[in-house]
């Protein structure tokens, strides 16, 4: 039986619009969802680095869906989600700190948590090796 904020969360991904980049040949296989906040100072530079990567993760068949914690405007032409499913998001995906990232499938499993392993900085590369390897 699925939990309340599983369904919420499969809702809001569903509602995700498509990666404004030319899709690859396996395209949206995965979400990277990229938790941040205005106020963030690592997040900054994060955003620009997965911005900067969209059209390298979305030809590895994922597509970067930014989730604004403190409902500020989406950044770098990455879009973002309505604020009202954040919450959910949140606990669901177990979200500690800013800035933080998850890979889900089109079901909104979790396929990967980068940010509990590695340091900001290192989060693009690795998610461009991960998925490559894994999707």
């Amino acid at each position: 039986m699925r939990s309340v904020i599983a369904t919420v969360a499969l809702t809001l991904l569903a509602a995700l619009p498509a990666q404004a980049t030319a899709p690859g040949p396996d395209a949206e296989r995965a979400t990277v969802l990229v938790f941040w906040a205005s106020w963030c100072g690592a997040c900054k530079p994060l955003l620009q680095d997965m911005a900067a990567a969209r059209g390298d993760l979305g030809a590895l068949g994922a597509r970067i869906q930014t989730v604004a914690i403190d409902g500020a405007a989406p950044v770098n032409g990455l879009p973002g989600l309505d604020p009202a499913g954040v919450e959910s998001l949140k606990r669901l995906h177990g979200v500690r700190a800013v800035p933080w990232v998850v890979v889900v499938d089109k079901q909104g499993s979790v396929l990967s948590t980068p940010s509990a392993h590695h340091r900001p900085d290192q989060l693009t590369d690795w998610l461009k090796t991960d998925l490559a390897l894994n999707l």
